[in-house]
């Protein structure tokens, strides 16, 4: 399984898109009430519903603690939440994404790791044990920040489950996830052009240089919904990016001559 971080600058390959399908998405308490949680560690601490006023714009995330504030006591967790059983019969590719932080940004060094399987509920449990995490990260910097992970190898499949599991760390504070998607890109058609975006992530600008001219760049959200678009003639192109809540969006650019390339940036 290929991993794709988000710190990538320059496509030489895009692709241009018909529709942008949401298969699966998870983002306030309602749905993550939905999800299997386990105390692994049996420590009596598990995953639960948070809102924080550091990251106010987000709304409600998901919580898993390494730390124990009332009795001022190191956690060790191991913590699992896992998603109820996804469809994805149909769709020929599909990209995981969430964002993520570590709560107290002097005590960054929360652990998790994600894992994508297809089970039956009988064998879930035993599947994802012995799986190999598709995405594993230690944060180290402060803030909200977006990740994605290609997992097509389970497009076209039903009764798929995606876990995270908050573990070897200790004595920090809270991990939070939030905004989780599978989403899957059809209609793919290939194009050549060279695109370069900086800075990836972006906090207040999105630079973005072609080799040809463009007509118009336009930013969107995960769900394919156009949030803004300007137009374009020339080359290069700033894009204010200093309004957006932190998280992964799409950037878009149409070429003069017709060529459609869209790809992902980070908003910090």
């Amino acid at each position: 399984m290929k991993k794709i971080l988000l710190s990538i600058a320059v496509v030489l390959a895009a692709a241009t898109t018909n529709a942008q399908v949401t298969a699966y998405s998870a983002s306030d308490s309602t749905d993550f009430a939905a999800w299997a949680i386990v105390d692994a560690d049996q420590d009596g601490f598990n995953w639960s519903g948070i809102s924080l006023a550091s990251f106010a714009a987000q709304g409600d995330a998901f919580a898993s603690y390494s730390y124990d504030n009332a009795t001022s006591a190191a956690l060790t967790p191991d913590n699992w939440a896992v998603t109820p059983a996804i469809n994805l019969t149909g769709q020929t590719t599909a990209t995981l994404s969430w964002v993520r932080a570590a709560v107290d940004p002097s005590w960054l060094a929360e652990n998790y790791s994600v894992y994508v399987v297809q089970a039956t509920p009988a064998t879930l449990v035993a599947t994802l044990v012995a799986a190999t995490p598709v995405y594993t990260e230690t944060i180290a910097a402060a803030g909200l920040l977006g990740r994605y992970v290609d997992i097509s190898s389970v497009a076209n499949m039903n009764n798929v489950y995606v876990a995270f599991r908050h573990h070897n760390c200790t004595d920090n504070f809270a991990f939070i996830i939030d905004d989780v998607k599978i989403t899957n890109v059809a209609g793919v058609e290939e194009n050549s052009m060279e695109v370069s975006v900086y800075p990836n992530p972006a906090t207040d600008v999105l630079n973005i240089q072609l080799a040809e001219n463009a007509s118009s760049v336009s930013v969107l959200g995960m769900d394919g919904k156009v949030i803004s678009t300007q137009v374009v003639n020339a080359n290069t192109a700033t894009v204010n990016v200093s309004n957006l809540v932190s998280g992964v969006y799409f950037y878009e650019v149409v070429a003069e001559n017709g060529t459609i390339v869209r790809n992902t940036f980070v908003k910090k």
